[in-house]
């Protein structure tokens, strides 16, 4: 009976602190986000921070906007009426659905819920009856069968999907032994938590850092030995281009070679080298593939194999934050020679495992080079210097700028030196002679292997440090059908025991140490979440027990998220399964917030304690439930991967 403006007023007053609590409860959940450091946190900050600035907007939209509006335009629902109007003819279907679903499934599903509370809640229990001894021997067994199950699942000798069978099976038993419905529920709810999760753990896909996907495109890196010119380089590019042709008929659209040049950014600062190549795949639209492009990047890795003179690295594009490649293996000491040696060990040790692709390691055993090393003696007895010896070859191979020939205002070097043919044959250089003054002034002519040793040799190439130390990286890909973390864990095993040297360790980096990083920061972040949210719920509802309840709920919600996992055969994901998981605690809470605020109305209106959860459940189930359904809808496009095209006016 009150009017719009009343209406409006009282209603706002009598949500406005749960929502707000709820809203400060998301927030708290995702602020610790905002300072998540390194190259994972710039790639993940403006998640945290588009998040907490929409969800403050809307609270200020909900307690502002909302009432006003309402007061103004809200109308009392009333039956449908014929429609008159063209527009009114239109939405007509529209409002036949509403009233249906407000008048027949609305009403029958809260009918069925307020059911379900009553058998759930069972009797109220008198105070002054004591606690029947099932019950306490019920409390005892579902701790008693958690950890019998942890000992029996660590150990290797006792098969694992047994153990977990027998779990399930005395589960049940023990839910039986309880007298109380509500024990019996609880107690259900804990353990059936625990064997979910012991079975994701043994059935299920592992874990990830950050969820893959079907590339767009791949790159093909392609580094041949230094000292390699661009001409060599180019054919072997060549060569890889025609063995992706077939491709062409099936999935690839294109593919463009870039000789000269690498696209890695820790390649250190190989990225303008004659000896380094890269060659871009682009697939075709994702609708319109054969196959998922992960499969035909295997297939492509396979046909460009086996090519003499490089290393072939096929990599997927990255849509992640660029973290190295799964398989980084830094193999740190003082000598540069034992490092490449203890690099190749380490190759062969690991090559033949399952799942291992594309290794290679960033040892530089230097440029090929022409060495002249004179002979100071002899050369002294010619009354020869080692200055003059070696401008004698610099002008030979380099050659000298003899004069200018101008042409007009144009000037171009007149540079004289060996032909290419005496140049680039070490025989014809040592015969090459040196013609010089000497100290009595006469023309002396020698010729150079009198007075030096010419020979092949390798020149110093590049060297790596990281703090101080010299390193060599071993780097890999993993297959697509396997897992990363679980392929790097058998890397890891296999080298558990491999003999160093004294003074030389091995360090795993790349996606790991990021992976461990991150993995150690959500997990802060989730325990700063979780006592800021019962800070919150304590200032809330002036109490400790209902906001434990509340974090007991967070905990329960986990079921969930590990139910989903196991259906749809994901790994968890250390970035986004981590954020989805603070985000459902989010959620948790302010569904909880809303109930239980109403269940303290009532209780303070003087209604018992089990009406009090019946009344709160049913009268706040249709908002709950809306709201959930809403967030579900709007993620659908996201989880499968459609929506509508503004430019074509079609979903795809």
């Amino acid at each position: 009976g009150n009017s719009l403006l009343d209406a409006a007023k009282l209603g706002a007053r009598e949500v406005a602190w749960p929502i707000t609590t709820s809203t400060l409860t998301t927030l708290v959940a995702f602020g610790p986000m905002l300072f998540w450091p390194g190259v994972v946190g710039d790639f993940m900050f403006y998640l945290p921070l588009t998040l907490i600035v929409t969800l403050s907007s809307s609270l200020f939209v909900a307690l502002v906007i909302n009432p006003v509006i309402a007061s103004k335009f809200m109308k009392l629902e009333e039956k449908i009426k014929k429609p008159e109007t063209f527009i009114g003819k239109i939405f007509h279907p529209f409002n036949l659905l509403y009233v249906y679903f407000s008048e027949k499934i609305l009403p029958n599903t809260i009918d069925r819920y307020q059911k379900f509370l009553e058998a759930g809640l069972g009797a109220e229990r008198n105070p002054e009856q004591k606690i029947h001894w099932r019950n306490w021997t019920g409390l005892l067994s579902v701790f008693l069968l958690i950890i019998i199950t942890s000992i029996l699942l660590a150990i290797p000798s006792v098969p694992n999907p047994i153990v977990l069978s027998v779990s399930v099976i005395a589960g049940v038993g023990v839910i039986k032994i309880f007298t109380n419905i509500r024990l019996k529920i609880l107690a259900g709810t804990i353990l059936a938590l625990i064997i979910i999760i012991d079975i994701y753990s043994e059935f299920g896909h592992g874990v990830e850092f950050f969820p893959t996907t079907d590339p767009e495109r791949i790159y093909i890196n392609v580094e041949s030995p230094t000292g390699t010119n661009i001409d060599m380089s180019n054919k072997i590019a060549k060569q890889i281009e025609q063995r992706l042709e077939p491709f062409l008929d099936a999935d690839v659209k294109e593919y463009v070679a870039n000789v000269g040049s690498s696209n890695n950014p820790f390649s250190g600062g190989a990225g303008g080298s004659p000896n380094v190549s890269t060659i871009t795949v682009q697939f075709i639209d994702y609708n319109d593939r054969i196959k998922p492009s992960s499969i035909t990047a295997d297939e492509i890795r396979d046909a460009v194999a086996g090519i003499a003179g490089a290393d072939i690295e096929v990599k997927k594009e990255e849509n992640g934050p660029p973290v190295g490649a799964p398989i980084n293996i830094e193999i740190i000491g003082d000598d540069f020679t034992t490092l490449g040696s203890i690099a190749e060990k380490v190759k062969q040790e690991i090559i033949n495992l399952d799942g291992v692709v594309d290794l290679k390691d960033d040892f530089d055993s230097g440029r090929p080079e022409v060495r002249v090393e004179i002979d100071r003696e002899k050369a002294a007895l010619y009354s020869m210097n080692t200055a003059m010896i070696a401008n004698s070859i610099r002008t030979a191979i380099n050659g000298f700028e003899a004069s200018k020939y101008r042409i007009n205002e144009e000037e171009y070097d007149i540079t004289v030196r060996l032909k290419k043919e005496q140049r680039e044959s070490v025989d014809l250089l040592k015969n090459m002679r040196i013609t010089y003054n000497d100290k009595q002034g006469k023309i002396q002519s020698v010729p150079l292997i009198s007075v030096a040793d010419v020979n092949y040799d390798k020149g110093p190439g590049s060297i790596r440090r990281k703090d101080l130390k010299r390193v060599v990286t071993i780097t890999g890909n993993v297959d697509a059908a396997f897992n990363q973390n679980e392929v790097l864990g058998r890397v890891m095993a296999q080298l558990e025991d491999f003999n160093l040297p004294p003074d030389y360790r091995i360090e795993f980096t790349g996606q790991n140490e990021e992976q461990a990083k991150a993995s150690a920061f959500l997990g802060n972040a989730f325990m700063i979440a979780f006592f800021g949210i019962f800070l919150i719920l304590v200032i809330q509802f002036n109490s400790l027990s209902q906001p434990l309840m509340i974090m007991l709920a967070v905990l329960i919600s986990l079921l969930g998220v590990f139910v989903g996992l196991i259906v749809f055969a994901m790994p968890f994901g250390i970035i986004m399964t981590g954020i989805g998981v603070i985000s459902l605690a989010g959620v948790v809470v302010n569904n909880n917030i809303v109930l239980i605020d109403y269940m303290n109305i009532l209780r303070k209106r003087g209604m018992p304690v089990k009406d009090a959860v019946i009344n709160a459940g049913t009268r706040r189930f249709r908002p709950v439930t809306l709201t959930a359904i809403t967030t579900i809808l709007g993620l659908i496009p996201l989880t499968f991967g459609f929506g509508f095209d503004v430019y074509s006016f079609s979903f795809e």
